[in-house]
């Protein structure tokens, strides 16, 4: 199963770092916030990578290159025009070969057992969709995810601030089948 990480955007909020750095790129305690997602995913068991890049793509495409320096293998796909997660992955189906992915953005980090965590899941209960989810007071500043049973129903992207009945927020980390 390849995994995709999405490092496309410009990170306007990010400012002024990212006047400088890709978002994914901004450095944290020696290394790019990137490196850290990388090695999270591989020791979750995952060796083929691709990474969409788009604002200061050559950033990342210079730091990691194919990946053999971290014992993985990356390709890379441009998202010219940034039109969302759903228009990165997208680009992504020719090189999908399996019919499961694992998906990630680049600009947010999870604890490495999250990563090992969702691929055990995947293996023994074979799901065709997994969404992981944290538990917030308001999750305003993320994407409220609201579910009916075991299923997500709905993801709204930076609801109102107090207005939410959902306590989960997205944490861009799922398994989709293709």
């Amino acid at each position: 199963m390849k995994a995709i990480v999405l490092c496309a955007g410009i990170g306007k909020r990010m400012k002024p770092y990212t006047e400088t750095y890709q978002k994914t790129m901004i450095p944290i305690q020696g290394k790019p916030l990137l490196e850290y997602i990388v090695n999270g995913i591989k020791i979750a068991g995952f060796k083929n990578f691709i990474i969409v890049v788009g604002y200061r793509k050559e950033q990342i495409i210079e730091y990691f290159k194919d990946g053999s320096k971290w014992d993985v293998n990356i390709e890379y796909v441009e998202q010219k025009k940034l039109n969302g997660t759903g228009g990165a992955v997208l680009l992504c189906e020719n090189l999908i070969k399996k019919n499961h992915f694992f998906l990630t953005w680049g600009d947010i980090l999870v604890p490495y057992s999250i990563y090992k965590k969702i691929n055990d899941i995947y293996k023994n209960e074979n799901h065709d969709f997994i969404l992981v989810t944290n538990y917030m007071d308001d999750p305003f500043k993320g994407a409220a995810v609201f579910c009916e049973g075991n299923y997500c129903c709905d993801i709204i992207e930076k609801p109102p601030k107090d207005k939410s009945v959902s306590k989960l927020n997205n944490c861009g980390v799922f398994i989709f089948s293709k």
